[in-house]
C-alpha cells in the first residue's frame, strides 16, 4: 500500500515520497507541492498532506494513530517528514 500512495503522490505532482522507515512509519516528501515553493517562514505547513495520508494509511490498514509532521521545508528543511504516532 505504501508503494501506491508513493506513486499516487507522484503522479499527481504532490512531491516524491519515500519511506524510511516502516516502525515507527517514517515518510518523507521531497518537492512537497503545500511548501515547496514557498520561502522558509519558521513553522510547519502541510497539514492537508499528514491529514491525507493520516486518512488513507489508518483507513486502509485499519491501524489507529496520527501522522505528525515532524520536519518541513517551510521551516528551513531540505524536505517533509511525517511520522506515524500510535
Amino acid at each position: 500500500m505504501l508503494d501506491e500512495i508513493a506513486v499516487f503522490w507522484s503522479k499527481n505532482g504532490l512531491g516524491e515520497i519515500n519511506i524510511n522507515n516502516i516502525n515507527p512509519l517514517e515518510i518523507v516528501i521531497n518537492n512537497c507541492f503545500e511548501c515547496c515553493s514557498v520561502p522558509p517562514v519558521d513553522k510547519k505547513l502541510c497539514s492537508f498532506s499528514a491529514g491525507l495520508l493520516e486518512g488513507i494509511i489508518t483507513g486502509n490498514t485499519g491501524i489507529g494513530g496520527t501522522i505528525k509532521e515532524t520536519e518541513c521545508q517551510g521551516s528551513g528543511h531540505n524536505h517533509c517528514m511525517y511520522k506515524m504516532i500510535k
